[in-house]
């Protein structure tokens, strides 16, 4: 704590009173020093940098959530790709069919429903197709927002990529230090612990000086 000093008279008598001798008032000077008990420090000091770690560990957490939603909307914008590619040709075959069964009607060699079949059948494809065109779009938005980019910033992304491998952690240890929302929960019981102790160290003495002249 910051030293307290002070200053005033003792046995002054107030104005208009009978002055007493000259010995009885006098001036006074006190200085003021709250010490805190030592342990309490180391306490505190422990609690604190416990919430720190909590904070680190949070930090992480919400990092690692953010770029595990960047990896799964590039993903998927992968596979979007790859389905528009299959769409794109069987429309094409489609229309081929289409035209191919244009040309043999006249000469009984298609019937008309099957033109009509082919014809509805490129209607859905085309509206799966804008479906598709769609969610690329909103995963493009997406990532541009995970980047801190503006949402009408437009890219393309690698379709050659390969998934990664999952791992299998051996124990509840290597858990505990791959992953940041398990260490902030550990920091968070740690911190719990030292809070508790903090409290019972409340309960001892504090030292002071005082000196008055």
């Amino acid at each position: 704590m910051a030293p307290m000093v002070g200053a005033g008279v003792f046995m002054y008598p107030y104005p208009g009173q009978m002055k007493m001798e000259e010995d009885d008032a006098m001036y006074m000077t006190a200085v003021e020093q709250d010490i805190t008990n030592p342990a309490k420090l180391k306490a505190r000091e422990k609690y604190q940098l416990s919430r720190a770690a909590i904070e680190e560990a949070g930090r992480d957490m919400t990092f690692n959530q953010l770029r595990a939603q960047a990896k799964t909307a590039y993903y998927q914008w992968v596979v979007l790709e790859k389905k528009k590619a299959v769409l794109a040709e069987s429309q094409r075959i489609m229309q081929f069919m289409l035209k191919l069964g244009k040309v043999r009607y006249p000469y009984n060699q298609s019937s008309l429903g099957s033109i009509y079949k082919a014809e509805g059948r490129i209607g859905e494809v085309e509206n799966m197709l804008t479906m598709t065109n769609s969610e690329i779009e909103m995963k493009n938005i997406q990532l541009n927002m995970l980047m801190n980019l503006p949402p009408e910033n437009r890219f393309r992304v690698d379709t050659t990529v390969s998934a990664p491998e999952l791992t299998v952690l051996p124990d509840t240890a290597s858990l505990s230090a791959a992953r940041s929302d398990v260490r902030q929960i550990d920091r968070t019981i740690e911190s719990m612990q030292l809070n508790l102790r903090l409290e019972k160290i409340q309960r001892k003495p504090d030292f002071g000086i005082r000196l008055r002249t």
